[in-house]
C-alpha cells in the first residue's frame, strides 16, 4: 500500500506544477499584457523617482458615527 501513496504522492506534485502553470499561462500572464497595454499603475509606482518618496497623506476626515454603527 505504501508503494501506491508514494505514485500519487508524485503524480498529486506534478499534477499541481501543471494546473498553476496553466493557470498563470492562460489566466493572469494575458491579465498582465492587457493592463500593462491600457496603462494602468496599480501600486502608483510611476513618478516615485522624481518625488523621492512614496509617503502620502491619509485620509484624516473624523469618521461619522452612521459609518462606524454596526447593526446587530
Amino acid at each position: 500500500m505504501d508503494g501506491w501513496m508514494q505514485i500519487a504522492i508524485r503524480f498529486g506534485e506534478v499534477q499541481t506544477l501543471v494546473l498553476l502553470g496553466l493557470i498563470y499561462v492562460l489566466v493572469i500572464g494575458p491579465a498582465s499584457l492587457v493592463s500593462r497595454a491600457a496603462g494602468s499603475d496599480f501600486l502608483s509606482k510611476r513618478g516615485m523617482g522624481e518625488a523621492g518618496s512614496a509617503w502620502r497623506e491619509a485620509d484624516t476626515r473624523p469618521p461619522l458615527l452612521d459609518n462606524v454603527k454596526q447593526p446587530f
